[in-house]
């Protein structure tokens, strides 16, 4: 009786950590920059890349998928009123994230999935204008002017990648 009383609280402790560990991760892929568990979203997308046998074309799809999840981010903080140095942060953090992706898509023109990868970084790259001007309208200076950087920095690789 005594040994079903160990091994039933033994296997509680373990409920307790798998659904602990559980609500970490989920609560970690929905943080936002600047809030506790967003450390944790970075190393699960670096594990997702290291852990995943992916071709270069697959690699740079997952690396605008990242690019994507950066700029909801950015809606994210600006829907909740976020500060100018908090959208500014996301800002870098996007495109931080879009050069990794453009990296990918560079190492190798001809991989398989290319075409698809730029195509989706060009929509990333659309929408990012609209929101990115929607938050320059709200920005005070000096913040302003590094996200109008970001910003112009878009526009030329969405030119770029419409060229060719």
């Amino acid at each position: 009786m005594r040994d079903r009383g160990g091994i039933l609280i033994f296997l509680l402790m373990i409920i307790i950590l798998i659904g602990g560990g559980f609500f970490v991760f989920k609560k970690a892929l929905d943080s936002v920059p600047n809030e506790p568990l967003y450390g944790v979203k970075g190393v699960l997308e670096e594990l997702q890349l290291a852990t995943t046998e992916l071709d270069r074309g697959q690699r740079a799809l997952r690396y605008v998928d990242f690019v994507d999840r950066r700029l909801d981010e950015l809606v994210k903080i600006e829907n909740r009123g976020g500060t100018p140095k908090e959208l500014l942060n996301a800002a870098l953090l996007f495109w931080e994230k879009e050069q990794k992706a453009i990296k990918e898509l560079q190492r190798q023109p001809g991989i398989i999935n290319f075409s698809e990868a730029k195509k989706k970084l060009l929509s990333v790259n659309q929408k990012a204008v609209v929101i990115f001007n929607r938050i320059l309208d709200k920005t005070p200076e000096p913040e302003f002017y590094s996200i109008l950087e970001i910003k112009n920095k878009i526009d030329d690789v969405t030119q770029e990648y419409s060229r060719n």
